[in-house]
């Protein structure tokens, strides 16, 4: 088990991966044996729970809860392991455990400074940038360590004095400032302010970059505006014509079908009066031809030599049933007609219908394309702006930490498992 003795050469190792920038970190006053546990759950942190995805995520965390001893060690590979795989919330609250437990872990408080800046806990990093100059300053620390340090913190405060001012307490941030550099060697200082300038530098090369790059992008968006404001143009006269056509067609197939619905209801109602004629004709038939068979059957019961007049009976009978008979024909055809007249009304109109809710379908589109066109004429008139995804990537490069000062868990992770293997 590694005791609080080895912990100095256990962090001056740890203190030399973690401010590593741009060349490779080097191993300073190499620890003794640490326990066999931490060392095997490191590995695997760092090997077989390394890669970015859902499974290892989880393992690495479950492996992590399981291992009773948490050195500052392990629990730097496990901040690294969270970091790499883009879970900066989980690192930042392991790089808050470890300063609590390890409060003189001089490397915990650096990545725990970063990963505030990275989570936009800028009312934090300064109080936290004050803590560990107080460990530094307690600290036995050489040369090479305190540039190290001095590096990360210049750039971190050259962030906050730069692409996140609007964000960050000037006034706390300059008294932290010169918190940090008192007392310290001008070769020291110097390294501090150089990556600090480098930072402001970098910064002000973006913003005239991002500049440049704007006014191309404002200039491409204004030639794209000007010429879909002439194929606006041609497409809105296009529409006018298709409606120049559209409503003289709706009026017309409107007052063709209304003219032809009329003249079917006219004749359905010139038929109605002669069926209601019919109708009183053929009960007029009936009548007279039910007084013809009272007739007839009287002549039945007197004596045959009686029976005067019985053939033009018979015939007043034969032409009564044949007229009767006609009058309900006629009513048939003429109930036939009504019932056709009556289909073609209604299909009249339900072709009539669907022909102007068609157009009318067809108006209300071109009627929303022309609003859309207009709102497309409205926007260009009011200037050439770039695409929100645009605009947003620009501004997000600007005040990326990454942008400036970012941490390579890849090469804490091979400094890492050169020590421990």
């Amino acid at each position: 088990m590694t005791t609080f003795k080895n912990w100095f050469f256990v962090q001056a190792f740890l203190w030399c991966c973690c401010f590593a920038l741009s060349s490779q970190a080097q191993i300073l006053n190499p620890p003794g044996e640490l326990n066999a546990a931490v060392k095997e759950t490191s590995l695997k942190l760092l090997t077989d729970f390394w890669n970015r995805d859902i499974p290892n995520q989880q393992k690495s965390k479950s492996l992590f809860a399981e291992t009773e001893f948490k050195d500052p060690t392990l629990m730097l590979v496990f901040l690294l392991n969270r970091i790499h795989h883009n879970k900066a919330a989980e690192a930042l609250d392991i790089a808050e455990e470890l300063t609590l437990q390890y409060p003189k872990a001089v490397d915990g408080w650096v990545v725990k400074i970063w990963l505030q800046a990275l989570m936009d806990r800028y009312d934090l990093a300064p109080v936290s940038i004050r803590t560990l100059k107080i460990e530094i300053d307690s600290a036995n620390l050489n040369d090479q360590q305190l540039k190290q340090i001095y590096r990360r913190l210049g750039r971190l405060i050259g962030y906050f004095q730069g692409p996140v001012r609007s964000k960050v307490n000037q006034q706390l941030l300059e008294d932290t400032t010169q918190w940090v550099i008192r007392g310290i060697p001008n070769e020291i200082l110097a390294i501090f302010e150089k990556n600090r300038n480098e930072v402001l530098q970098q910064h002000a090369e973006l913003l005239d970059d991002q500049k440049e790059r704007t006014d191309k992008e404002l200039q491409k968006v204004q030639a794209q505006n000007e010429q879909e404001t002439i194929n606006i143009n041609n497409e809105n006269q296009q529409l006018s014509n298709m409606e120049s056509q559209l409503i003289p067609e709706r009026q017309r197939i409107s007052t063709e079908s209304s003219a032809e619905i009329s003249r079917l209801e006219q004749e359905g109602q010139s038929i109605e009066l002669q069926l209601n004629q019919i109708a009183s004709d053929i009960l007029f038939s009936q009548q007279n031809l039910s007084q013809l068979y009272i007739d007839w059957n009287y002549l039945q019961t007197i004596p045959a030599s009686q029976r005067g007049g019985i053939f033009f009976l018979n015939q007043q009978i034969r032409n009564a049933e044949l007229n009767l008979a006609g009058l309900r024909s006629s009513s048939f055809g003429l109930s036939n007609q009504l019932v056709t007249i009556s289909n073609q009304i209604a299909r009249t109109r339900q072709s009539a219908q669907n022909q102007i809710r068609e157009l009318d379908r067809q108006l209300k589109k071109l009627s929303a394309t022309r609003r859309r066109n207009l709102n497309k004429l409205n926007r260009f008139a009011a200037g050439p702006e770039i695409a929100d995804g645009k605009r947003a990537a620009m501004v997000n490069r600007e005040i990326s930490l990454r942008t400036y000062d970012d941490l390579s868990e890849e090469l804490y992770r091979q400094d890492l498992l050169r020590y421990l293997r």
